[in-house]
């Protein structure tokens, strides 16, 4: 078996390998964090050879050795260093200047965060738009604020030198955890703190509420859960629309009328042993967990990988309910929302399941009949304009995610009608179903 950890000599060619290991393990963790820490005797003759800034090799990466603790244990003297993969280096690069950002998205912020720093800015499907100010700091720093404020996974590519932002990593695995077979322990938590059952929304800068769209009343109401009135408010920017505050505060009340239900959980790795090397997992998978003792039977996202090299079947794997990293709204000053009391609007960033739908791209992934792209829009700098009589349409086919709720969301702009009349515009959803039967839901937008 090869020696699971090299050391690399100035110029960075594999040199000495490590074969007296007492342990070694490689721990991943959402949003960057990659380190190496292991052990091996003072007295070993390659022991000299694990100083501070040496790089050690493992699996393919590269790590830099930032800490060493010497110990002295039971008549034996050894030494402990933890190295970081090369994301660390950004934390080393020249400060970047406290940065203004209105109404921006994060791939111009992620821009500024990585100039001069030797990173580049890869893939970013976060479409998030923030008013805010990214403090003074490295490179590192800057980047893990842009994560906190616009929401998404952050993902190095460390023999590239990028950075992505990515509104969830990983894959749905289809791996099965459960009690007795491969989960060592499960915490299921209820949480009431931020119940809801009649939100109301005002808009900050004029006190506006949807009452004069909503029946006159200022709020949406679900007692579904309980029959007591417990009130929770939303204010939002200036920006957003009486039509949009609605849709956002009735998409606020369906998870905030009930307990929140999160789960923690810690399993055994086996994708090492024979007959299970599709349990393989990566950062950002998704599982499913099953515990019928206390009701655990959901999907979670491994939000944490500590590979043991030396015993690989000890490899832990943490998983988090928290399937998507949201977003604060409240730390950005969101150009969409801000918070009223007791309601956390990191819960109402919007993922939005189109592609190019503010049409940056013209048309790319569209279908469409009698519809152009035009300058000037309300989220982007492009808008779709339908002229002329008869039917037009556009139309897209998306993947389902894990939610159980979806919200159409759109602002629409008409003229040239004569006085009391307004076009006949309607979404039709057609869902299809596994067993491939579909449902179309026609819902009248104007």
């Amino acid at each position: 078996m090869p020696a699971p950890l090299i050391i690399l000599d100035a110029a960075g060619n594999p040199a000495t390998p490590l074969t007296d290991l007492s342990s070694a393990q490689i721990t991943w963790e959402n949003n960057g964090k990659q380190e190496l820490v292991f052990e091996m005797p003072a007295a070993d003759s390659r022991a000299g050879r694990i100083v501070n800034e040496a790089c050690v090799q493992a699996l393919g990466e590269t790590y830099r050795i930032t800490k060493l603790e010497r110990s002295h244990r039971g008549g034996a003297a050894t030494i402990i260093a933890t190295g970081q993969a090369g994301w660390y280096d950004l934390r080393r690069r020249p400060q970047i200047p406290e940065t203004i950002f209105a109404d921006q998205q994060a791939d111009d912020a992620l821009t500024i965060a990585l100039d001069g720093s030797e990173w580049t800015v890869d893939i970013v499907t976060v479409t998030t738009r923030r008013s805010w100010t990214m403090p003074q700091g490295n490179p590192l720093e800057c980047v893990q604020a842009i994560q906190s404020t616009h929401g998404g996974d952050l993902v190095f590519n460390h023999q590239a030198k990028t950075v992505s932002l990515v509104i969830t990593r990983g894959i749905d695995t289809g791996v099965f955890f459960a009690t007795g077979k491969n989960m060592v322990d499960i915490k299921k938590t209820i949480d009431t703190t931020q119940l809801a059952t009649r939100l109301h929304a005002t808009r900050i800068d004029d006190g506006a509420t949807f009452a004069s769209i909503n029946n006159g009343l200022d709020y949406v109401e679900d007692y579904t859960y309980t029959t007591d009135v417990i009130d929770g408010y939303l204010s939002f920017n200036s920006e957003v629309s009486l039509y949009t505050m609605l849709a956002m505060t009735k998409a606020s009340l369906g998870r905030y009328c009930k307990p929140a239900t999160s789960y923690q959980a810690t399993v055994a790795d086996l994708s090492s042993l024979a007959g299970h090397q599709l349990e393989t997992l990566h950062l950002g998978d998704e599982v499913t967990i099953w515990d019928p003792a206390i009701g655990a039977h959901t999907k979670h996202k491994v939000v944490t990988l500590v590979l043991d090299l030396l015993r690989p079947y000890n490899t832990q794997v943490t998983l988090d309910s928290t399937l998507r990293s949201l977003g604060s709204a409240d730390e950005a000053n969101s150009a969409v929302m801000t918070s009223g009391l007791g309601i956390d609007t990191r819960d109402l960033v919007p993922f939005n399941l189109l592609l190019n739908a503010r049409f940056d791209n013209g048309l790319a992934h569209w279908a469409a009949s009698g519809a152009e792209v035009v300058d000037g829009g309300v989220t982007g700098t492009k808008s779709i304009r339908f002229a002329g009589t008869g039917t037009r349409w556009i139309e897209q086919t998306v993947a389902a995610d894990t939610r159980d709720q979806y919200m159409v969301s759109m602002q629409v702009e008409s003229s040239g009608f004569p006085a009391g009349i307004v076009p006949n515009l309607t979404a039709v959803v057609t869902i299809t179903y596994d067993d491939g039967t579909t449902e179309d839901v026609p819902l009248t937008l104007v």
